[in-house]
């Protein structure tokens, strides 16, 4: 049963207003209808569009897991990497987004992953340079079938780490 769906347009992990991730409002509203089971955490794309840094990109992350665990100890997290994107910069609206980006957050994510033990869905592996085209409808976002590999991906991590 989804209790929350906290995900939220053009929204960043790391940021002062309401519409962060590691806002105030938006971590407590995670527990609004009870303890979830399971919470992802699939952010990062906006934060390096929107030209954070990856020092605040962790600062957000690892506020965003502290505040789960302190709330909801007994929650299991999964972190989602980045997959491959062939957006470009858009100069004129302060666009930042880079490969080089995409991968430093990608380590940043990986080590935060075996520091707090957490689950990870890996979409690196699975929407890279070779394929973006038939998962992504506009170069980044996703269409129909990068949303069902998205599916695919997280219930094989579910039943990898959850079996009875």
């Amino acid at each position: 049963e989804l209790l929350v769906n906290n995900s939220l347009s053009g929204s960043s992990a790391y940021g002062t207003t309401n519409k962060a991730g590691m806002s105030d409002e938006r971590l407590n509203s995670l527990f609004e209808k009870g303890i979830p089971d399971i919470i992802f955490i699939y952010l990062g794309t906006n934060d390096i569009v929107n030209g954070h840094s990856v020092e605040n990109f962790e600062l957000a992350i690892r506020t965003i897991i502290n505040n789960i665990i302190d709330k909801s100890p007994k929650s299991y997290i999964y972190l989602f990497t980045l997959g491959y994107s062939n957006y470009h910069n858009n100069v004129e609206n302060h666009y930042f987004y880079s490969e080089e980006s995409r991968l430093s957050y990608n380590n940043l994510i990986i080590n935060l992953h075996n520091e707090y033990k957490t689950g990870i869905i890996r979409v690196d592996e699975a929407i890279t340079n070779d394929n973006y085209f038939k998962y992504l409808g506009d170069n980044l976002h996703y269409n129909a079938d990068g949303a069902k590999l998205l599916n695919d991906l997280v219930c094989e991590q579910i039943k990898n780490n959850f079996k009875e």
